[in-house]
């Protein structure tokens, strides 16, 4: 209400409206809409209205911290009595919470002034006036105490006011309407003024309120130079005036504020942080100031005064000047040292320096520049703190060119900033000698069998000198060189000299292999040694040719080929195969692909005429790639009773058997006295010998017995090993698992099969290495989950053609850092040791097993845990009388569960004593293990619930805190443990259930089935065993070799791998030692 308090009175005449003012606050921090409750009927006129501007609304929005002025309404009743009134409790709301009350009184008048009250600055007040009684007759008020020096009232309308007698005469119907005008000075002071108006003519007083706020406001006025000229370290005073005027008392916050110099310090403060003036008042304050010698002279540095009123910090007014530094700075020079630069450096000079100033301070560097630029060039400078007359040092960091000329001059000028004149310093150096040498080449493509590199070689140093040359492949193996003799004389500086390199890449390297060449160059005057790497690749070479020259068709004039295109040179090219002079004979041409390291067979669509009589036929074929390379061959073409049916162009690995499939008139088939056998497929022909081999085919048909030629392409098994090692264990994921090492000699890639824990993870290609390469894998890489757990790993090396080459089988252990079990105490009750123990962190997994193990407590040694349950009850052992001293308990977990979160709570001391009553452990300074085991219960089960609720999703969902307050609910005593222990299977049953089976985004072909099948009969999953046999190196050798039909080796013999391994094993603790 107008008083601050929460009522609020309003006047109306009976029949109209009654206005109550109230203010509205908003005390929150958000925005808010606001609402109201009220009365239905108070007054049997209805409900109360809040008017804002004239008309009603029903709610109202404020913003944090606002406030409104609103008035409230109701209609007072006809025929009311004067002085009649209600009383109605109105109320505004957000919610049925956050609310505020209002008391109203609505009283019934026959004279009325509106608004019920004013709140407002000095000057103008203005009030409607309305009043009803007997009809043409005078009413008549006092102003009484309200006519005030300096307060002007005038009346409107049918109102008039002379001295202070407020008048007017009602109209025929006992009206009389007018206005009521306040003016007051400005410099009123802030009241609140209750207006009781005395009726002299009249039934009833004139009754209202208003407020006349607070205005601040204030005049500041700096006194002195707008340039204040300081001397250093001397502190000096500025004045300034401030003026109140405004209508109250009011206080200001002085804030001073200095810009930075560009070097030294300014500081300056005022000499009150806070004043207080009357209205109308005036007050001084100082602001002193205080500069030191290490601002530059004549700087000019400005300082502002903010001056803000406390009642409104709208109100506020900035004084601004500048200070200037009257220091004197005068430096002199001490002579530049004689030095000698090296190229490609940066080197720090110092000069000595005297202060003929008169304070303390640093050189300060106007600019610097350089004469030589080309040469060198100042990066940084600085200088010591000198007192007046005291010695110090300037330095400047001086950066030279790599390639600047020998016996070259570096030339610098620097500017010191000085009162009087600045002082210019000329530095001069002599620049070292130096040497650079630079290999290139403009052809890096090399031929498959050879080419030659021209490298042109030039000098870059200050010093005639000549290159001293050596040549290599240090890091790619299998490359070579031929030079000749050089003998190359002094070469100047930026003088150049050819040199000519025969350079031979690997034996059937493929196009695109790369080489770096490294050029080492000595030079013969400094003996500074330089190594470059020039990238050298192998181009691309066509070689078409052919091999075999036989082609068999039946009587039925179907036959293949026993010719294949070979690429003998070192990259795939896609050829066109036609029949040249095909005159009467038919050949569907098409287009083949010609690799290298692999044979392309002929079509069998070569068609006779109808007249040949099967006699021996020359055709001549042409394979022409469409880029200059035309291969033209002749095949000699018979008839015979039994041919080929399918291309007789075989490729494998020894040992292999192919599949050939013949005319179907052959009963028979062998290679000299080894006879082949027939399946449904066709002939089984196995592989022997190496490279490419022509073999004889003796067919007995019915006609007799027919020759046929294959072609086949043998390759030895590729001798290559792995051997894998693992750190034991580990905690983190992205940590390194697995380490492997492959080493084989052979040209071709191979492929990596890994198997973790019986599921297939992934295929890597090997690619050839001349020497071990490591290759290291985190516990994402093999998709570990959680853990803990024991993994399995199976790491199976193939060749091309899918053989096994070997087979490395490691395991480790995964920790799960989630859970913690601890010692929380030890104590002494009597002969009794009470060892108390906390579990957080959720459910365990049934696997775990953790166990005390008891040191200096007798006979006493090991005690299981048991984890069943959520809470872990303590563990109490009677001692013997004669245990004494100290007893350590020391917490052990199995594996995988033998490291947890927290590594300091996992032992525990006590000094035990035969003759104590109770004591408490000198260990882990905890109390009330009662209390800590029930809130890890109760935050294991939470652990629980929200687990199960997310895995068992078939299941009506329940809120977590629900379950777990039903189980905490639950008793625990031991006769119902066998609940707990089911709660707890049915967690680790579920979350067995909702284990992934397998790895859906990996590729599982042909090869990875197979892999697992044979892995299933020797592997088992690491969840269902305890102690699994693991199977060494050499029984999976072994059985690898059987089945590949092999003969397994002696121990004495000494298998490969095992060499391999032992090799490996001794080359690492030769670098150990």
């Amino acid at each position: 209400g107008p008083n601050g308090t929460d009522t609020s009175t309003g006047y109306g005449i009976a029949g109209e409206t009654a206005l109550a003012w109230f203010e509205l606050e908003n005390r929150g921090n958000t925005a808010v809409t606001v609402f109201w409750e009220y009365d239905a009927d108070p007054w049997g006129t209805g409900r109360p209205e809040v008017i804002v501007e004239g008309s009603e609304v029903s709610s109202y929005e404020l913003g944090p911290g606002e406030t409104a002025e609103l008035s409230l309404s109701l209609s007072v009743p006809q025929g009311a009595e004067d002085e009649e009134n209600i009383t109605t409790i109105f109320t505004a709301k957000l919610n049925n919470t956050v609310k505020a009350n209002l008391t109203a009184t609505f009283v019934a008048a026959n004279a009325v002034i509106t608004p019920p009250h004013i709140r407002s600055t000095p000057g103008i007040f203005a009030w409607g006036f309305s009043a009803k009684g007997d009809p043409n007759s005078l009413f008549s008020w006092s102003l009484g105490t309200l006519n005030r020096a300096g307060w002007a009232w005038e009346g409107t309308g049918d109102l008039t006011v002379v001295g202070d007698t407020i008048s007017g005469s009602s109209d025929g119907d006992g009206q009389l309407t007018g206005g009521l005008r306040l003016t007051t000075e400005t410099s009123t002071p802030p009241q609140f003024v209750q207006m009781n108006i005395d009726a002299t003519h009249a039934d009833q007083s004139l009754r209202g309120t208003f407020e006349i706020i607070q205005i601040s406001d204030l005049i500041a006025t700096y006194l002195g130079d707008d340039v204040v000229d300081l001397d250093a370290d001397e502190e000096h005073l500025v004045v300034i005036e401030v003026q109140n005027t405004g209508n109250a008392v009011d206080s200001y916050a002085i804030t001073v504020e200095a810009q930075t110099p560009t070097n030294g310090t300014l500081s300056a403060m005022a000499t009150s942080e806070m004043i207080t003036v009357q209205p109308g008042a005036a007050t001084s304050l100082g602001v002193r100031l205080l500069i030191d010698g290490g601002v530059p002279a004549a700087e000019e540095i400005p300082v502002s005064v903010t001056i803000t009123s406390q009642h409104d910090s709208n109100i506020a007014m900035l004084l601004e000047f500048s200070a200037r530094a009257r220091n004197l700075t005068r430096w002199l020079v001490g002579p530049t040292p004689s030095q000698i630069l090296e190229p490609g450096m940066t080197t720090n000079l110092s000069i000595s320096l005297s202060n003929q100033g008169n304070i303390a301070q640093q050189a300060v560097v106007r600019n610097t520049t350089s004469s030589t630029p080309s040469v060198c060039t100042i990066s940084s400078n600085g200088s010591d703190l000198i007192e007046p007359y005291g010695n110090g040092s300037l330095w400047i960091d001086v950066s030279v060119e790599r390639f600047a000329p020998a016996g070259d001059y570096c030339e610098l000028n620097i500017t010191l900033i000085a009162t009087e004149n600045d002082v210019i310093l000329n530095v001069n150096h002599t620049i070292a000698l130096n040497t650079e040498w630079l290999a290139t080449t403009h052809n890096r493509t090399i031929p498959l069998g050879g080419g030659t590199v021209s490298l042109e070689l030039t000098q870059y140093g200050n010093l005639p000198s000549y290159p001293i040359l050596a040549f290599g492949f240090p890091t790619t193996p299998g490359w070579d060189y031929i030079t000749s003799d050089m003998n190359i004389s002094d070469l100047n500086s930026t003088q150049s000299v050819d040199i000519d390199i025969q350079v031979i890449p690997p034996a059937g390297a493929a196009a695109g292999t790369t080489g770096v060449l490294q050029v080492v160059i000595a030079d013969s005057g400094t003996s500074e040694v330089i190594r470059q790497n020039i990238e050298l690749i192998v181009e691309p070479t066509v070689q078409i040719t052919h091999l075999g020259s036989a082609w068999v068709l039946d009587m039925s004039s179907n036959g293949c080929a026993s010719v294949a295109l070979i690429q003998e040179g070192n990259t795939g090219t896609d050829v066109n195969l036609q029949l040249i002079d095909t005159t009467g004979w038919s050949f569907t041409t098409t287009s083949l692909r010609v690799v290298p390291n692999s044979a392309t067979p002929i079509p069998c669509t070569l068609l006779p005429p109808e007249e040949w009589d099967g006699s021996e036929t020359r055709l001549e074929f042409s394979a022409d790639d469409g880029e200059g390379h035309n291969h033209r061959f002749n095949v000699t073409v018979r008839r015979e009773s039994a041919s080929w049916q399918t291309s007789p162009v075989l490729m494998g690995t020894i040992g292999d058997e192919m599949l050939l499939r013949s005319s179907a008139t052959a009963s028979v088939a062998s290679i000299g006295s080894v006879m082949l056998t027939s399946t449904s497929s066709g002939w089984t022909i196995p592989l022997q010998g190496e490279g490419w081999n022509e073999v004889e085919v003796t067919m007995r048909t019915t006609s007799g017995d027919v020759q046929l030629t294959i072609l086949t392409f043998t390759r030895a098994v590729v001798d290559a090993a792995i051997i894998c090692t693992t750190p034991g264990s580990i905690d983190d994921l992205e940590a390194t698992a697995a380490t492997c090492r492959t080493t084989t000699e052979s040209s071709e890639n191979l492929n990596l099969e890994i198997v973790v824990d019986g599921v297939f993870i992934s295929n890597l290609l090997i690619t050839p290495q001349l020497e071990s390469q490591d290759m290291n894998f985190t516990g994402s890489d093999f998709g570990f989950g959680d853990g803990p757990a024991i993994h399995q790993i199976v790491f199976t090396l193939r060749d091309a053609s899918g053989h096994v080459t070997s087979i490395s089988v490691v395991e480790l252990i995964q920790h799960n850092t989630l859970w913690n079990i601890g010692i929380t105490g030890l104590e002494q009750d009597e002969e009794v040791l009470r060892i108390t123990l906390m579990r957080t962190g959720g459910p365990l997994p049934k696997e775990v097993f953790c166990s005390i193990e008891l040191s200096g407590a007798g006979s006493e040694g090991i005690h299981v845990i048991d984890l069943s349950s959520t809470l872990l009850a303590p563990i109490e052992i009677t001692l013997d009388s004669s245990v004494n001293g100290e007893i350590r308990a020391i917490l052990n977990c199995h594996p995988p569960f033998d490291i947890d979160r927290t590594s300091t709570d996992q032992e525990a001391t006590i000094i035990w004593s035969s003759t104590a009553t109770i004591s408490v452990a000198a260990g882990p300074t905890f109390s009330g293990w009662p209390l800590r085991i029930l809130i890890a219960g109760v935050i294991g089960m939470i652990g629980a619930a929200i687990f199960l609720q997310t895995a068992v999703h078939d299941e009506e969902e329940e809120d977590p805190l629900t379950m777990v307050s039903n189980w905490a609910s639950e008793s625990t005593k031991d006769d119902e443990m066998e609940e707990d222990e089911d709660l707890w299977g049915m967690f680790t049953d579920a979350e067995e259930e909702s284990e992934p089976k397998d790895v859906s985004d990996i590729d599982k072909g042909t090869q990875a089935k197979n892999t697992i099948e044979e892995s299933e009969d020797k592997m088992m999953a690491v969840q269902n065993r305890d102690d699994p046999p693991l199977e060494t190196e050499p029984d999976v050798i072994d059985e690898l070799r059987q089945r590949l039909g092999r003969q397994s080796k002696s121990d004495e013999s000494g298998d490969r791998l095992e060499a391999l391994e032992r090799r490996m094993q001794s080359r690492k603790n030769e670098e150990s030692v």
